[in-house]
């Protein structure tokens, strides 16, 4: 009926995690100083708290927030790496961080990072059985019925793992399921943006 089938995946991107060399209690400690340092965002997590948007540009006290700049350190090269190996042609020129505190029954609601190239997410607390991060496709394959029995190539949910940092394109939704234990879920995240 018919014959020479080829066939190729496209489109594809990325979900990659490492395991950084840094202290949790340290980082859960500098996570609580923000939090009593720095009003709360509530950008995307909703009865949780959002610190402001720390950058380059304007960062806040390196020695203070020491752990959290080694974090922020092993993001830039863990990506930068990562660009590297696959052959990405790009440089990197701007990056941005915060804390989400999410204590039980809060939660972050769908959204994408924006303008952002690269964006991560580093779980400093948080139940490994329960936690997941839930990735979407945003390429229109929501509306049709093509995919009605392969939910698994519509949403991705992530088991959350304390002491792991991912990394994926910025422009892919995400959100992140409700906290039912009863202590605080605690994650440091990342925006990376690159140029030619």
């Amino acid at each position: 009926m018919y014959k020479n089938v080829i066939g190729d995946t496209i489109f594809t991107s990325f979900l990659v995690s490492c395991e950084p060399d840094v202290s949790l209690s340290k980082l859960k400690d500098e996570c609580y100083q923000i939090k009593d340092n720095f009003p709360t965002k509530n950008v995307s997590n909703i009865n949780g708290y959002h610190s402001p948007v720390f950058t380059d540009v304007e960062p806040c006290d390196k020695e203070i927030y020491s752990e959290i700049y080694k974090l922020e350190d092993t993001f830039l090269h863990f990506s930068n790496d990562y660009l590297k190996s696959k052959h990405y042609d790009v440089k990197l020129c701007h990056f941005q961080w915060w804390v989400n505190i999410s204590p039980p029954n809060s939660y972050n609601v769908l959204h994408n990072h924006k303008r952002a190239d690269i964006i991560g997410v580093y779980y400093i607390q948080c139940d490994d059985e329960k936690s997941q991060l839930a990735i979407i496709r945003n390429d229109g394959s929501q509306y049709g019925n093509l995919y009605y029995n392969k939910p698994n190539e519509l949403e991705l949910n992530v088991p959350l793992i304390k002491g792991r940092m991912y990394i994926m394109p910025g422009h892919l939704f995400h959100y992140v399921f409700t906290n039912f234990e009863k202590t605080d879920r605690i994650s440091i995240a990342f925006n990376l943006f690159v140029t030619p």
